[in-house]
């Protein structure tokens, strides 16, 4: 968690997340942080539902992306007790990939 209270962050055209610690856990946060780092050229937002979106990856960056996302050691902990979706939009035929963190 960057600020106990939650807060919002920024890059403008890559990178928009509401961080609320009530909804994600310091993991979570860590995987999102990941896979920002992982694809600077990927645009990421992340919602207040929570949601996160990913735009414009290749399949073969989904597939990574997933792999980041679906570590087993995210399943549950978000503090909330609700699971956490994300979804990846991808330039192949499989447009979509959607699921929840862990």
């Amino acid at each position: 968690m960057l600020y106990p209270g939650g807060a919002h962050y920024r890059v403008p055209e890559r990178f928009s997340m509401t961080d609320d610690p009530a909804e994600l856990s310091v993991p979570m946060v860590d995987a999102i942080l990941a896979v920002v780092e992982a694809y600077p050229d990927v645009e990421i937002e992340v919602t207040t539902q929570p949601k996160l979106w990913i735009t414009d990856v290749t399949p073969e960056q989904g597939a990574a992306i997933v792999a980041i996302l679906q570590d087993p050691a995210l399943a549950g902990t978000s503090p909330s007790g609700y699971p956490v979706d994300y979804s990846i939009n991808t330039s192949g035929t499989d447009q979509d990939v959607e699921g929840t963190f862990g």
